[in-house]
């Protein structure tokens, strides 16, 4: 499983949640569990998005690449699949 924890937030009970909702499929017991996983969100407040990330910023001209990028499927990729950004595929054109 693929996670992005940015800010390494851990916290104890918001994981004991997390693991409920691994061993359940229980749509009320889901329900219940999501509920109290996005009240302890709200109230720890992990991080705030506030803006784009540095593909965006990397995608002006004289930047090239980063629009090019192909998704798993083979279609064009917009720069920022995932929010990851390869570099190694980017490139000032001069």
């Amino acid at each position: 499983m693929f996670t992005t924890n940015l800010t390494n937030y851990y916290n104890a009970d918001v994981q004991q949640v997390i693991d409920d909702l691994r061993r359940t499929l229980d749509t009320a017991k889901r329900a219940a569990a999501i509920e109290r996983l996005g009240l302890m969100l709200d109230e720890d407040l992990p991080f705030v998005w506030t803006g784009s990330d540095l593909a965006f910023v990397a995608s002006r001209e004289p930047v090239k690449g980063v629009t090019t990028w192909m998704l798993p499927d083979k279609s064009r990729g917009d720069g920022a699949q995932a929010g990851i950004t390869f570099w190694s595929q980017v490139w000032v054109k001069r």
